[in-house]
């Protein structure tokens, strides 16, 4: 008969394969929030609160997505194997995993919504692709009828 000692290897050997994918999968999420983090506290705006707490309000988003999610994952996987009565291993660890790679799925998906409508501009051409026939006027935005722009309003 086989001891529990060596019922659980097998069980052991999965759980820290779970747990160094999902290392190496936030890794490169934990790359980009330093950076970002950096980025952020080298160009601190010195007259433009708001801007600063906007960025900082966004990087504890940030954060929070990236620990909080695989961690809550482990947390659903754990409470899973309780319920069901068996060993939580490699349940929270398969969890922890799961919880990172819906992270890359939220941040592919935000990357792409982001550069969805986005318009490059090169050369200052506002037709990309498609060359402007000789002889025809580049295309201005309308002048205001005075300096001010908008409407003018009658004074009394």
């Amino acid at each position: 008969m086989d001891s529990p000692a060596e019922t659980a290897r097998p069980a052991r050997r999965t759980v820290i394969a779970l747990l160094v994918v999902t290392a190496v999968l936030l890794l490169p999420l934990l790359g980009v929030l330093w950076y970002a983090a950096e980025y952020a506290l080298q160009h601190k705006s010195t007259s433009d609160w708001v801007a600063n707490h906007q960025a900082r309000k966004s990087l504890e988003n940030a954060a929070l997505l990236i620990f909080g999610v695989p961690m809550a994952g482990a947390a659903c996987g754990w409470t899973g194997a309780t319920v069901l009565g068996r060993r939580p291993g490699v349940p929270t660890a398969t969890g922890a995993l799961t919880g990172t790679i819906a992270v890359w799925i939220v941040g592919i998906v935000a990357i792409g919504a982001a550069f969805s409508n986005a318009t490059f501009d090169f050369c200052g051409s506002r037709t990309v692709g498609r060359p402007r026939t000789p002889g025809t006027p580049r295309a201005r935005a309308p002048r205001p009828a005075y300096p001010g722009g908008g409407r003018r309003e009658e004074r009394t």
